[in-house]
């Protein structure tokens, strides 16, 4: 059974190296399955055998925690994002209490050798990027959206990639220095490729992961300086002065490394001209303690700050700057979310399990072979822990393995009386501990016999294989839910997506939605069907509208249905409807203008409704649409060219609808705003045909008012038609257009006939 236990983890831990490492719902419930097979696994195994692992006061602040996380996500505004929480906790769950049963030195082993593997092949991956070659990756199977980016390696994002390798460097050093049960040749073996995660490490670019190990360097430090007090005085101090000489090396190399790659990160921003991310994050973490302080003790519920932020954004963020998911900070994003109890709940977690792997390092016997586990577990979670303040790592189900993994190891590091020792052997790791005596102690002779020489405690082994069957079963679902999708490589169920190109895929997202729903699959659905009645399937329209409300129905906080909802409406005619949802839209959209366009959206509303007013003979309605429209318009924040553009072409319109009601004194006011409104090459650009078209306005209320025998008016519109066709023709740099032309020289014919009667 170990066998397939190792086989079990290796598979799980490539499944979760290759496809965890993006935000996915689809792809974390694959990862998660994954590890709720190993878990069935592992349990039935150390039913078995008795390699059962005792319950200890932490599983209870463990079982706390969980409980409290897990409430707050069930009672969240959101379902389908509280779903996202819970099911990497299920699998964090599952990790840690794999590692927790596994007791035998080969399973540990086995895990060290597959991130061994995985830092080798992020290496050569790495490697043959930065030479221009194409690399497949794994992920290119279920997502369209892979990306190839040199210095990612087998990741999809260079955090992703430091954080990893930060904590597989920090393991592998520690199995380096302390795995007493492994041969020499295996542990310089395995501290070379450490080396080789942290190059990988600073290679990411990922300044959060170097201050981690950087951190957690000062700790391991601190940890063998304290650790020497049990030698002798001589070799007390050959040992000191071996580490102080080793730390300024390594402090050394390490300080030249991280300003390299700070100074890189910085040209880049320099290069770009981006703003930095460490004032887009301090943006981010602002909007986070904002949104606490709308509910400082229970916070707001799962991944709340997702669209909560948005009504914090303004006079925080430009308007163009990201739109954040995440807070960029783990401890924000679950003071925001999960409250003050939530936030002191996780750091007493992280806390506790840090100071049982101090406490295991300092003042268990130091020849144990379960030190380097401890060590390993305490410099993982340092890594996690300092990592959390600028970044998201336990968002990804890669990290979130990571992390289970690394607090599991300093719990079983301990070897505290009544669990049972790592063996190399395929023995009976109870009996065997029995005989050698490591915890038998205090047990009488009775109790013994009892027991047969052999104490078990199945507690945790019958917990882990019930949650993980009921995880199989969540998660196993959504896998088969999500298989269409992942079969047409559609794995990734946010950002960069449109309709356009996707049309075939209709049938996928139906069938996936129908199987599972999600506010995600009924958005894009609704998407596509919008496409179709934009393109002329009246049909379509029905099926849109069904869809959007769907899509609302299970997230009505996400601005992109209800911006799209309201265009819908707007194009079918329904003004009246799509107000509802422009205003319903207005507090997640309106700050992020830049990137909603939203304004744009509304005015282009303004002007539909001005058209059909116009049409229906109100020009006193028209004009006043035209109005709000060009004032709408200019109060986005998005490019200015583009929203100039919209107002220029109201005041154009208003211009010519004043002109044809023969209102020439409001049509010059109307013009001398134009031109303070809008920039003088936005009205000379040649494409707006501005002035050919007020010229033309003018030319045939001229043309009118001569008919209506006005000579006096009739000269002094075609004086203005005149000069708006000069100006027009200034635009063409004299160019010559017979048609453009035609009512110029017209014009200029009838002012002459004019003049020679005495006007």
């Amino acid at each position: 059974m170990l066998k397939l236990e190792q086989i079990l983890w290796v598979l799980t831990i490539a499944v979760l190296a290759a496809f965890g490492v993006t935000l996915s719902w689809p792809i974390l419930a694959l990862s998660v399955s994954c590890l709720a097979l190993v878990g069935i696994a592992a349990g039935a195994a150390d039913l078995g055998k008795g390699r059962g692992a005792r319950v200890q006061r932490v599983d209870y602040l463990l079982v706390l925690t969980l409980s409290y996380f897990a409430w707050r996500a069930y009672s969240s505004p959101v379902w389908d994002l509280a779903k996202e929480d819970l099911m990497l906790m299920a699998g964090g769950v599952i990790a840690y209490f794999l590692i927790r049963l596994g007791r035998s030195a080969g399973l540990n082993r086995t895990i060290v050798g597959v991130l061994s593997i995985c830092v080798v092949v992020n290496l050569l991956i790495f490697i043959l990027q930065m030479v221009g070659v194409a690399v497949w990756l794994p992920l290119d199977l279920v997502d369209e959206f892979t990306n190839q980016t040199a210095s990612f390696g087998f990741f999809q994002d260079y955090g992703a990639m430091g954080n990893a390798m930060a904590v597989i460097g920090v393991v592998l050093f520690s199995f380096a220095i302390y795995a007493r049960q492994a041969d020499t040749k295996l542990r310089w073996i395995v501290g070379f490729i450490g080396v080789l995660a942290i190059v990988l490490m600073y290679l990411s670019g990922s300044r959060s992961a170097v201050i981690s190990v950087a951190v957690a360097g000062g700790v391991i430090l601190a940890v063998l300086w304290l650790r020497t007090a049990a030698l002798d005085e001589y070799q007390r101090k050959r040992a000191r002065l071996l580490l102080i000489g080793g730390a300024c090396c390594a402090g050394v190399l390490a300080a030249t490394l991280s300003l390299q790659t700070f100074t890189e990160r910085d040209g880049k921003v320099l290069q770009t001209g981006v703003v930095t991310e460490s004032n887009v994050r301090q943006s981010y973490w602002g909007m986070a303690v904002d949104q606490w302080q709308q509910s400082p003790v229970l916070g707001q519920g799962a991944r709340a700050y997702s669209y909560k932020s948005s009504e914090f954004w303004d006079g925080i963020m430009m308007a163009n700057d990201a739109s954040p998911e995440f807070v960029h900070n783990e401890y924000l994003q679950v003071l925001a979310d999960y409250g003050l109890v939530g936030l002191l709940l996780l750091m007493a977690l992280f806390g506790v399990h840090w100071l049982m792997a101090l406490k295991s390092l300092l003042f268990e016997d130091s020849s144990s072979k379960q030190n380097w586990m401890s060590l390993a577990g305490l410099l993982g979670v340092t890594v996690l822990m300092v990592h959390c303040f600028t970044d998201f790592p336990l968002r990804l189900p890669f990290n979130m393995v990571l992390a289970a993994v690394s607090m599991a190891w300093c719990v079983t590091g301990q070897g505290e009386r009544g669990k049972c020792l790592d063996l190399d052997d395929g023995g009976d790791p109870c009996e065997e501990s029995l005989v050698k005596g490591h915890w038998s102690r205090g047990l009488d002779d009775e109790t013994k016999k009892k027991r047969g020489g052999r104490i078990k405690d199945k507690g945790l082994a019958v917990v882990l294989i019930l949650f993980s069957a009921g995880v199989a079963v969540f998660a196993g679902r959504e896998v088969w839910a999500a298989a269409p999708l992942l079969l047409e490589k559609q794995a990734r169920e946010e950002g960069a997506w449109g309709p356009v190109g996707h049309e075939d895929t209709l049938a996928d997202y139906e069938l996936a939605n129908e199987r599972s729903p999600d506010f995600r699959r009924s958005q894009r659905i609704a998407q596509i069907y919008h496409l179709a009645y934009e393109r002329g399937d009246e049909s379509a329209l029905l099926m849109a509208e069904k869809f959007y409300k769907e899509s609302l129905g299970r997230h009505p906080y996400n601005p992109v249905p209800l911006l799209n909802f309201a265009n819908l409406y707007r194009d079918a005619g329904r003004y009246a409807d799509a107000e509802v949802y422009y205003d319903r839209a207005e507090p997640y959209v309106a700050a992020r203008d830049g990137y909603f366009k939203y304004y744009i959206h509304r005015a282009n509303m303004k002007v539909a409704q001005a058209e059909r007013a116009y049409k229906d003979g109100s020009y006193e309605v028209a004009d006043g649409m035209l109005v709000e429209a060009a004032e709408l318009v200019m109060l986005g924040r998005s490019a200015s060219t583009r929203r100039e553009k919209i107002a220029r072409d109201c005041y154009i319109a208003r211009v010519r609808m004043a002109v044809e009601l023969g209102r020439y004194e409001k049509a010059d006011a109307i013009w001398a705003k134009t031109r303070k409104q809008v920039r003088p090459w936005i009205l000379r650009q040649k494409g707006s045909l501005g002035f050919l078209v007020i010229g033309d306005t003018y030319f045939n209320a001229a043309s009118a008012e001569w008919k209506a025998r006005k000579p006096e008016l009739a000269k002094e519109l075609y004086l203005k038609a005149q000069g708006f066709y000069k100006q027009d023709k200034g635009v063409r740099k004299g160019s010559i257009d017979p048609q453009r032309d035609e009512h110029l020289d017209f014009a200029e014919q009838a002012l002459g006939v004019l003049k020679r009667g005495g006007f």
